[in-house]
């Protein structure tokens, strides 16, 4: 189904597969949905998918690059219109929890540099949105790998990569955050 901000629409042309904890995120400017993984199959024994899936004027069609980041589920998406740019973080593998970034720039996937910063805990479930007003991704909350929740916010930005960021008061440690 698509959204145009008004009406549910039905999509006649084929789409990605029925799935649960796919990370979407949406560019205004392009007028695009991107999609990517999630869990696929049936409830007695799901698959994590490492698919890439775009959606315009109400049709969806698969892109395939060079790279992609691996399969998993229960990961974060956000979008920055400035950059252009998608970034996706985490979630979980099947077997593991990650802590890996990925950028969308152009059509294609590209893994950011870890090396340049420090990167958050592997988490999923987290809530994960794109600050334009200040350009940058925050992340709050979310699964660690001990399976406890965490209160923790981070940021991303394109020039630092992510920090920790100390907020007084935080909410409480939860995960599933929208």
């Amino acid at each position: 189904s698509s959204y145009d901000g008004t009406t549910w629409k039905t999509l006649v042309a084929p789409g990605p597969q029925n799935r649960a904890g796919a990370a979407v995120a949406t560019d205004p400017l392009m007028k695009q949905t991107l999609l990517f993984g999630g869990f696929i199959g049936s409830s007695g024994s799901p698959e994590v998918a490492g698919d890439t899936w775009i959606e315009s004027a109400s049709v969806w069609r698969p892109v395939a690059g060079p790279q992609s980041p691996p399969a998993r589920s229960a990961h974060m998406m956000a979008f920055s219109n400035p950059d252009q740019t998608g970034v996706l973080f985490g979630g979980d593998n099947g077997s593991t929890r990650l802590n890996d970034t990925w950028l969308w720039f152009n059509g294609v996937w590209g893994r950011s540099n870890g090396t340049i910063f420090t990167l958050p805990p592997s988490r999923s479930l987290s809530g994960f949105a794109w600050d334009e007003s200040r350009n940058m991704g925050i992340m709050f909350g979310g699964v660690l790998t001990d399976g406890s929740r965490t209160s923790a916010t981070s940021q991303f930005t394109f020039s630092r990569g992510w920090s920790t960021l100390g907020p007084s008061n935080p909410p409480s440690a939860r995960d599933s955050v929208a």
